[in-house]
């Protein structure tokens, strides 16, 4: 009886000890697990930022407002971020639009009112619609969190105002503008959550000054059942100011 007690206690020691070992070993993996994890998070973040960054700083678009020798005003090249202003609202894309072609850029206008004009090239428009497109696949794919979009908001919501949307909407087409539509609807709800005041003030107060834009929105944004409060608490934001 002795012996039998014996080996019994052994054996249950042994369990606990492998369930003991197994359990440091399983907190370890998933400690360095997600060290990598937010490591490599970290890298997609910056690699997404300097992206936009060069982007914006690129000079592939063209204002008038440029103050020559002679103090007159002529047209030449400016950056990207240069005409992401809200002075006057960006046109819609039509075949009365005027079209530039200089140093191999094909260039669009997208203000003309008074003599003031500028124009934004082709390359700027496709290299936006793309990284709106990157950050939507990474956002789906949990590797942007919300609190991402919520600190790039100033380089994301400017092309919710001044009839930017429109504009990619008449020239890229209704389906690559819903990537656009995806990321900056996500990018509100997320400066919502953490109380990025200024974000959701700017947003809102673009947004209301243009009825059609809002119903732009809503017929495009196509949700799952389970994204319902998500749009409920869309419109309670836009409501905000009227």
């Amino acid at each position: 009886m002795t012996t039998i007690e014996i080996v019994k206690q052994i054996q249950v020691s042994d369990v606990i000890g492998w369930f003991l070992a197994f359990l440091g070993g399983f907190i370890v993996y998933k400690l360095v697990d997600n060290m990598q994890t937010a490591i490599e998070r970290h890298n997609v973040i910056k690699e997404i930022e300097s992206a936009i960054n060069k982007l914006f700083s690129d000079p592939i678009a063209k204002s008038n407002k440029i103050a020559s020798k002679d103090g007159d005003q002529e047209i030449g090249d400016v950056t990207v971020r240069t005409i992401l202003h809200d002075y006057q609202p960006w046109e819609e894309y039509n075949n009365k639009t005027e079209i530039v072609i200089e140093k191999n850029q094909r260039y669009v206008q997208v203000r003309s009112n008074k003599g003031y004009k500028e124009y934004v090239s082709t390359q700027a428009i496709h290299e936006l619609l793309i990284l709106f497109r990157r950050i939507e696949k990474l956002y789906k794919d949990s590797i942007l969190k919300p609190i991402d979009l919520s600190d790039m908001w100033r380089e994301i919501l400017p092309f919710a105002r001044s009839g930017r949307l429109q504009f990619f909407k008449s020239y890229l087409g209704e389906s690559d503008t819903k990537s656009i539509i995806f990321v900056l609807f996500n990018t509100v709800l997320a400066c919502e959550k953490y109380k990025t005041d200024n974000a959701v003030k700017y947003f809102v107060e673009g947004f209301i000054r243009n009825e059609s834009m809002q119903k732009y929105y809503f017929n495009n944004s196509r949700y799952t059942f389970r994204e319902t409060l998500k749009i409920r608490k869309f419109r309670k934001i836009t409501k905000r100011g009227g």
